[in-house]
């Protein structure tokens, strides 16, 4: 019995320790660690957003890896965007993969990005659903309390939740849910519109046949399946025709813009989840995604474009309607850390 509780003694303070390193740290050993193993070599191109992206954590921690990475010489700054893995610059560059950061189950960084990313889903779902009903005052302290996390994980949420349009801070850190109403929704689609068909153009010389393929096969297999399709099946989709495609346009600006336009996105997402508003059985969606791929794949720029834009078209339309069904079915019950919105 002794050795078992020197034994929970020792593992207690190997996670006490584990939880102190901070963030940005491990995020730094972990990409040493790739270098040093090789699956991550020379020549590849590492930004702020694609290392946030794929790790799920926000910019700041991938910042500040970065920056450490450089002091190391282990990385280079580029004259322009990102840094590149090596001494030097040789040659094309190559694009970030989840595979040369893959984490294992012995990764000791996998449990801070898997337990950042549980507490990101929670709140951001909590988020959403008040944001379709009313507007609310955000608590980050009563936040950061309910969820049982540190000040500093709540910010950091908060901050990416700004990033994409679901909450506002305003002075001295107070924070406010962004109402998702029909106004809000058509200005989201509007941006959509104008941005995503010719994002979508400017990617198709560049997406690679073994990506493009790999979206067409998940689309036609969720087709075959639904509509008991899960609601996680369904928001890769989107998310693959919506946001991992365009990422070959190479344009930053344009993806930046796009970024706080997708709460419309977001809040499908939730709902289809909670299955509060089940989607009809005849949902065309993922067939409209698939004439849209396979324009694509034909690399018809303006077949695909237009598309596109009359997906969106009628998707925006959707999307009112199934949050106005929401409001119907569903009654306001704020949590703790939402308090009333006083003007």
């Amino acid at each position: 019995m002794q050795r078992n509780k020197e034994l929970q003694n020792t593992q207690s303070a190997e996670n006490n320790h584990q939880r102190a390193v901070p963030l940005y740290q491990k995020v730094a050993d972990h990409i040493r660690r790739c270098i040093t193993h090789g699956t991550l070599g020379n020549q590849v191109n590492l930004t702020e957003s694609s290392i946030s992206k794929i790790l799920n954590i926000s910019r700041t921690p991938a910042r500040k890896a970065l920056t450490l990475l450089e002091q190391e010489k282990l990385i280079h700054k580029r004259s322009t965007r990102g840094y590149v893995v090596g001494s030097r610059l040789e040659g094309s560059l190559l694009k970030l993969t989840p595979e040369m950061v893959q984490l294992s189950s012995e990764d000791d960084f996998l449990h801070p990005v898997k337990e950042w990313q549980d507490v990101y889903e929670k709140i951001e779902s909590e988020i959403i659903r008040q944001s379709i009903l009313s507007k609310r005052r955000l608590n980050a302290q009563l936040l950061a309390n309910y969820y049982a996390c540190n000040r500093s994980m709540i910010q950091e949420v908060l901050h990416k939740l700004e990033v994409s349009g679901l909450v506002q801070r305003h002075f001295q850190s107070k924070w406010t849910i962004v109402p998702l109403n029909d106004k809000r929704l058509n200005a989201i689609f509007d941006v959509r519109c104008w941005l995503e068909p010719n994002l979508l153009a400017q990617a198709i010389p560049d997406i690679p046949e073994e990506v493009l393929h790999k979206v067409i096969v998940s689309h036609k297999d969720a087709l075959s399946r639904f509509p008991e399709t899960t609601g996680a099946e369904l928001n890769q989709l989107e998310l693959d025709m919506h946001d991992g495609l365009l990422q070959y346009a190479n344009n930053s600006v344009a993806m930046v813009a796009l970024q706080s336009a997708k709460a419309g996105l977001i809040s499908s997402k939730h709902i289809v989840a909670s299955k509060e508003v089940p989607l009809d059985d005849d949902d065309p969606f993922i067939e409209e995604h698939i004439d849209i791929l396979e324009a694509v794949d034909r690399r018809n720029t303006d077949e695909s474009r237009l598309r596109l834009q009359a997906h969106l078209i009628k998707a925006r339309q959707k999307v009112i309607e199934r949050l106005r069904k929401f409001r119907e079915v569903v009654q306001e019950n704020p949590t703790e850390f939402m308090k009333p919105w006083v003007r």
